[in-house]
């Protein structure tokens, strides 16, 4: 007997673990819960491990070069290690006509980099950092933002009191000779009394 493809499913999906899929593709299985090793689907790679290796989904669109992959989502290791499974999911979009490119990335210790170079860190803290500047909030649930190093320059804390660690160009502190203003540029700056 000769089967044709609108004959085994007459109206075009296909079901995997069901008879009646109701997607273009539908896999059902019993409960995946989070925090097992096990999936409804499995995309792998089959290569020697490798950093940056690992299975991904994509994407795509019809355009005049024909089918293009436009979005891509992958868990890849973060390296070479053979006994080490520590991994990273990346999400991957394409601007104009170049190619597919990592956005954002969810490490194994949770982190999260937007663009290459800008970190929300979730351990312990809120931490968002972009370039020098870092802004984050810590276990007291005050806000801080440093400018650089791991000295605050400004403080809001969970009572709503601002503390400003660094301003003008002095050394002072609002003691009874000087006073703190704001200049015609809004900069906080430390005039005599």
């Amino acid at each position: 007997d000769t089967f044709t493809y609108n004959s085994v499913f007459p109206n075009g999906d296909v079901g995997i673990g069901t008879t009646s899929p109701e997607a273009t593709l539908e896999v059902t299985s019993s409960t995946k819960v989070v925090g097992v090793n096990e999936a409804n689907l499995l995309i792998s790679d089959s290569s020697t491990a490798a950093a940056n290796l690992g299975g991904s989904l994509g994407f795509g669109a019809n355009s005049s070069y024909g089918e293009v992959t436009i979005a891509k989502v992958g868990g890849y290791r973060e390296n070479a290690t053979d006994t080490s499974l520590n991994s990273y999911l990346a999400f991957e979009t394409r601007s104009g006509s170049a190619a597919v490119s990592e956005k954002m990335r969810i490490d194994s210790t949770g982190t999260i980099t937007l663009s290459g170079d800008k970190t929300i860190d979730t351990a312990n803290t809120l931490r968002i950092n972009a370039g020098g500047g870092t802004l984050y909030l810590d276990s007291s649930a005050d806000i801080k933002l440093r400018t650089g190093g791991t000295t605050e320059a400004v403080t809001i804390a969970a009572t709503g009191a601002l503390q400003l660690n660094a301003y003008g160009s002095g050394t002072f502190t609002g003691t009874s000779a000087y006073k703190l203003s704001v200049d015609s540029s809004g900069n906080v700056i430390e005039t005599a009394i």
